[in-house]
C-alpha cells in the first residue's frame, strides 16, 4: 500500500507545481478544493494532506471521502461564490469507502488518478457532452447520464468500457439564471414551466473585534433551484444579495432579511 501512496504523492507533485502559487485550500461540507483563479474564481476537489498511518490506522483504505459525494457547481468561501471546474489529481485516492459520486456540467477537466483505486457503485454526470476521461481512473457499476445523451456515452471513448451499465436518467429542469436588477432578483430557466424553490441564509462572515461588539451582517445569499412535475430538480443557483441595495421592499420601516423574503417573492409571483 505505501508503495502505491508513494506513486500517488509523485503524481501529486507534477500537478502541483503549476498552482503552487494559487494553493489556497479550504473545506466545504465535507469536499476540500484549491483555488485555482483569484480573479475568474474558480476551483477544483481535492485531497487535502494527512498523515498516512494515521488515516489507515484503523482501516485498509482511505476513509477522508466515504458515501455518497455530491459535487457542487459552486461553492463559498470567505463571502465569494467559486465556480467548480476540476477535479485534482489524485483527489479520491484510494476512497474505496465511496459509494456514489455525482459531477456537476461545471467540472470541465477530470486530472490523472482523480479517482485511483476509488470505485463507486454508481457515478452521475450532467454533461450531455461527454468530457475526456482517459486517464482519470473514474469508473463504477452504474454511469447515469442526462436524458437523451446515453448513445453519446457509450460510443465515447473511455465511458463506454468503464462502465459495466448506462443508464439513461428523465429529462432534468435546466439550473436557472439568476441576476439582480433595479431592485429585482430575477429568475429565468430554459425549461419551460418551471417553479422556482429558494432559500435564503446570511453569508458567512470572520473576523475580530476589539470593543466586544460585533457588527450583524447585512449580506445574505439567495438560492435558487427549478422544479417540474414531469422532470428532476435542476442544480442549484445562486446570488448574493446584499440588504443595503435592497432597501424597505415590506414597509415595516427596517431593512432586514424580511426584505429580502419579499423581494424573491414578488419576482417568483407570490
Amino acid at each position: 500500500m505505501k508503495q502505491k501512496y508513494l506513486s500517488f504523492l509523485f503524481t501529486l507533485l507534477m500537478n502541483m507545481v503549476t498552482s503552487v502559487a494559487l494553493a489556497q485550500s479550504f473545506e466545504a461540507d465535507g469536499i476540500y478544493y484549491v483555488i485555482t483563479s483569484t480573479t475568474e474564481f474558480t476551483v477544483k476537489v481535492t485531497m487535502p494532506e494527512f498523515d498516512y498511518d494515521s488515516v489507515y490506522e484503523n482501516s485498509s483504505y482511505n476513509t477522508i471521502y466515504t458515501g455518497e459525494i455530491i459535487i457542487p457547481e459552486s461553492v463559498v468561501y470567505n463571502g465569494k461564490t467559486y465556480k467548480v471546474t476540476s477535479i485534482d489529481a489524485g483527489a479520491f485516492y484510494d476512497c474505496r469507502g465511496v459509494n456514489s459520486v455525482t459531477i456537476p456540467n461545471s467540472v470541465t477537466a477530470i486530472y490523472p488518478d482523480a479517482f485511483w483505486e476509488c470505485r463507486p457503485a454508481s457515478v452521475t454526470v450532467r454533461w450531455n457532452t461527454p468530457i475526456d476521461i482517459s486517464f482519470s481512473n473514474l469508473s463504477g457499476r452504474i454511469l447515469y447520464v442526462p436524458y437523451g445523451t446515453k448513445e453519446a456515452y457509450e460510443s465515447a471513448p473511455s465511458w463506454g468500457i468503464y462502465f459495466e451499465k448506462i443508464i439513461e436518467g428523465p429529462r432534468t429542469c435546466a439550473t436557472p439564471q439568476l441576476s439582480y436588477v433595479n431592485g429585482q432578483i430575477r429568475c429565468s430557466c430554459e425549461t419551460e414551466g418551471v417553479k422556482y424553490l429558494y432559500s435564503i441564509s446570511p453569508v458567512e462572515r470572520t473576523g475580530e473585534s476589539t470593543d466586544g461588539i460585533i457588527e450583524l451582517g447585512t449580506t445574505f445569499r439567495v438560492k435558487v433551484r427549478a422544479t417540474h412535475e414531469d422532470h428532476v430538480d435542476s442544480e442549484e443557483a445562486s446570488i448574493i444579495v446584499n440588504l443595503e441595495q435592497v432597501g424597505d421592499l415590506n414597509g415595516d420601516g427596517t431593512i432586514s432579511v424580511a426584505d429580502i423574503t419579499a423581494l424573491v417573492n414578488v419576482v417568483l409571483g407570490k
